[in-house]
């Protein structure tokens, strides 16, 4: 179990979180009157939003299992279009997969969630948005992998890529996974270094989230604007610590260009529920 956290620590805890005691729960899907067996304990709470807002891992949410083909497609135009190490894929223990995503440096959530959106207008726009989640949104932690989930009485766990579309009747497995095997598998991934994750944001042909916004930002002021007014403007991110919070300012504030409430309010969709308006 030790090599299991250790994996899970390299690839996806935030910094602050590596020399920290984590909670875990035990494995009573054991035979009954076996009081010799072995008690897994997994992890249970895994940090993906830091106190300074940034995150060092990301989770693509697929919550039906009958998108397999679009969860192997992304996975191997992410290694084929991108040039990005191949992300790590879990069965839920409920329906459908995550995709994971290890980032060798934090980035700011809004840079993340940008990058994310980018993937589901490039590749999973079949999808419907209530069907496709990002991790992390405004939650801090989720279940790590693997975990008994609490009704379903099904194991997620990382599996082989070639192998998911067994899965696509029943996400998740009846027995707790070999935990050591998890780690070997988990050992084969590599993060995603800065250079190649830049370079990925220009093959999806967006520009980096800051100056994208910085450009409709001042798109509509007279060449004349006063600097001042210009950067009191642009600085509704001193006020706010959640970027979610960030975005819905930008996208209410009056006095702002409308190409940049428009792109904000892009970014925000994955976040509301259709038919949700406020």
């Amino acid at each position: 179990m030790n090599k299991l956290i250790t994996e899970l620590q390299r690839l996806y805890f935030l910094p602050d979180l590596q020399s920290k005691e984590f909670s875990g729960v035990a494995d009573d899907r054991l035979p009954d009157g076996d009081s010799t067996a072995p008690r897994h304990r997994v992890v249970t709470d895994l940090r993906l939003l830091g106190d300074d807002g940034l995150v060092r891992a990301m989770v693509l949410d697929f919550r039906r299992a009958t998108d397999w083909p679009a969860v192997a497609a992304l996975f191997q135009a992410l290694q084929d279009d991108l040039e990005l190490p191949a992300p790590a894929i879990s069965v839920s223990g409920e329906a459908g997969f995550n995709m994971w995503f290890s980032l060798e440096d934090s980035l700011p959530l809004a840079e993340v969630l940008h990058f994310l959106t980018a993937l589901r207008s490039k590749y999973l726009s079949a999808i419907p948005e209530h069907q496709l989640s990002f991790l992390p949104s405004t939650e801090v932690e989720i279940r790590t992998v693997p975990g008994l989930h609490p009704v379903t009485g099904r194991w997620s766990a990382f599996i082989d890529p070639t192998m998911g579309s067994i899965f696509m009747d029943e996400s998740g497995l009846e027995m707790a996974p070999n935990m050591d095997r998890q780690a070997e598998m988990l050992a084969g991934f590599k993060s995603i270094a800065s250079d190649d994750f830049q370079r990925a944001v220009a093959r999806l042909s967006i520009p980096p989230l800051d100056a994208a916004m910085g450009s409709h930002l001042e798109q509509d002021f007279p060449a004349s604007a006063d600097s001042a007014l210009l950067r009191s403007t642009v600085n509704l991110g001193n006020k706010y610590k959640d970027p979610i919070s960030f975005l819905v300012a930008v996208m209410n504030e009056p006095s702002l260009a409308i190409s940049a409430r428009i792109e904000a309010a892009k970014a925000l969709l994955p976040y509301f529920p259709q038919g949700q308006t406020e």
